[in-house]
């Protein structure tokens, strides 16, 4: 196993890792072990001061949400609000779009399939206490964004993920989070026709998922229920979902390798109610949360589980400071190792972790 102290990784790029820390884009050459500065994201000096140290980037959400290759020389990433685009040809970063007034960072952006004339796709999320219409957007070829599909008002709270089933030509859209806004959804290749497969449980509250020839495995982020690892078999009639195993807690990341299905639970507090300043400060799990303990699980082609590795949550306020969670960059499809990214965790905490499988 071997540790870069102080990186966040974002994308494996062939033989190179591209890591952020502190406002700037790093390759790390795996052959050579060598960092080098790519690519400078220009910061105000407020900015600058809250990713001065690791603490801050926790309070402030400082680090890089989600970021996407769009070919070998240029990278989308979400931070800030925004959408920007690192071009490693010209040198620069770009934004490319704010996100939507009264929604935030959007946890996953989607490749999309092959053919099209997207190169990534991504849907609202954000509290949306009064559940507006939720919007998925296309970023085209030409980098503008455009709205693809809308959900109605009072239809889902935002988007957690949008995955491609190239198998099949269309895509699964994960949305959360309670009672009627959970649910999996199957939108065709033009983003023209919805179709709901399972909605209204806690059992289909998901954030991430891997289309494979037996189905959909997905992992389960309920806050106050026991969390599964389910196959979703459907044949365009009657869904099926089987039990693959028992998870510790809400999953929230998960990759794929060479290896199987990764996937991380997460340590996180209550649902809050009442004086939100309370919950920021709450160290109180919810009740699906089983212990304090992020573990990651790896889930074999045959669907045999193993518990990877496992983490401690730190002491710091969970909301206030992050919920404790392993992230993983992008890219690692055809990879035999494991690269890693734990989070408000009591060891390798803020590091790139790489794992030799």
């Amino acid at each position: 196993m071997k540790c870069i102290k102080g990186y966040q990784p974002l994308l494996i790029n062939n033989k190179e890792i591209l890591l952020y820390r502190k406002g700037a884009i790093y390759s790390y050459d795996k052959t050579t072990s060598k960092i080098s500065k790519t690519l400078h994201h220009n910061n105000s000096f407020v900015k600058k001061l809250k990713e001065s140290n690791r603490l801050f980037s926790r309070l402030f959400r400082t680090n890089i949400r989600t970021s996407i290759m769009v070919n070998d020389r240029e990278m989308l990433f979400v931070k800030d609000k925004a959408l920007y685009l690192a071009s490693f040809t010209n040198e620069n970063i770009t934004k490319i779009c704010n996100f939507r007034e009264g929604f935030t960072n959007p946890l996953n952006i989607c490749a999309p399939l092959d053919n099209s004339k997207l190169v990534a796709i991504f849907g609202d999320y954000g509290d949306n206490p009064k559940r507006e219409k939720v919007n998925i957007y296309g970023v085209f070829n030409d980098y503008t964004v455009k709205k693809l599909f809308s959900f109605p008002e009072n239809s889902i709270r935002h988007v957690h993920n949008i995955i491609r089933d190239s198998i099949n030509n269309r895509y699964y859209v994960l949305t959360g989070d309670n009672e009627k806004d959970a649910g999996i959804y199957i939108i065709d290749h033009t983003f023209s026709n919805i179709k709901p497969i399972l909605v209204g449980s806690q059992k289909f509250r998901a954030v991430c998922g891997f289309v494979t020839e037996r189905g959909l495995i997905y992992a389960t982020d309920s806050v106050t229920e026991q969390n599964y690892i389910y196959l979703l078999k459907w044949d365009n009639q009657t869904p099926e979902i089987e039990v693959i195993s028992k998870i510790n807690g809400s999953c929230i990341y998960a990759t794929q390798n060479k290896q199987g299905y990764f996937f991380s639970t997460t340590v996180e507090s209550e649902e809050s109610k009442g004086n939100k300043f309370m919950g920021l400060l709450s160290v109180k799990r919810g009740t699906g949360i089983l212990s304090d303990e992020v573990h990651l699980i790896l889930v074999k082609e045959d669907l045999s589980v193993i518990t990877f590795d496992v983490y401690q949550k730190d002491k710091l306020p969970y909301k206030l400071f992050q919920y404790g969670s392993i992230q993983f960059p992008k890219g690692q499809e055809d990879q035999e190792s494991l690269v890693a990214y734990p989070c408000s965790v009591k060891e390798r905490e803020g590091n790139t972790v790489m794992y030799d499988i």
